[in-house]
């Protein structure tokens, strides 16, 4: 659809993650994590729009301690200390020449906003994806509107139509609908709808860059 507001000018999302982790889950206040989030929301962005030609990072960390709760939700420590940076902006240009600009932040969204909220913008027109949490590929709630500047009018649109009938994902409830679809894709060797492992190796290495145009060291590199 970015084709369709040719030339595309800008591309915006939004992303707050959770700020309270599991005990099962405790590898989410590690330093690697709140990156590894954002490189699924990079490969969404790129393999939609194409690929980062140039870039610049900010990372902080405002949230030193975080609550680590137990499988039943409750507190096991109020205060787990945090290594992993809780705020993360990118910005920078695509190979296209649209500029595009990622903020994820710890804690909870607005209330009564999404979580996820991405925007592309485009001559003609601003394509927004939005959905309730942090991730597209978590979330069956996903919203897929198209704001005509033209027309002044906003078209909501039908992703099942879009899916389609054959879509392995049909009658499954998210995150296995995704499942459902990455299997087909790998049984079909259809390498441009999952990470094999170059892709994988790819996104690997884009860490230590954006590591290093934030002016962070990390102990080991």
């Amino acid at each position: 659809m970015a084709g369709t507001f040719s030339p595309l000018h800008q591309s915006t999302v939004s992303d707050p993650p959770l700020n309270e982790v599991y005990c099962e889950q405790s590898h989410v206040v590690s330093r690697i994590n709140e990156l590894t989030i954002l490189l699924v929301v990079l490969d969404t962005l790129t393999a939609t729009l194409g690929e980062i030609k140039t870039f610049n990072s900010l990372l902080a960390n405002k949230r030193p301690t975080v609550a680590l709760l137990n499988s039943d939700g409750t507190v096991a420590n109020p205060a787990y200390h945090n290594t992993s940076h809780d705020h993360i902006l990118l910005q920078g240009e695509l190979s296209g020449g649209a500029v595009f600009n990622v903020n994820i932040r710890g804690g909870p969204p607005f209330k009564g906003t999404p979580g996820l909220d991405w925007r592309i913008y485009g001559s003609k027109g601003e394509i927004r994806v939005t959905c309730p949490r942090a991730g597209l590929w978590l979330d069956g709630d996903i919203k897929l509107e198209v704001y005509h500047f033209v027309t002044d009018s906003v078209e909501e649109v039908d992703l099942q139509k879009v899916l389609g009938v054959d879509d392995p994902g049909v009658g499954l409830q998210a995150p296995a609908d995704n499942v459902a679809r990455v299997y087909e894709a790998f049984a079909k060797g259809q390498t441009d709808k999952y990470l094999d492992f170059e892709q994988s190796l790819k996104w690997a290495s884009f860490i230590d860059s954006v590591y290093a145009s934030a002016g962070v060291h990390i102990q080991g590199n």
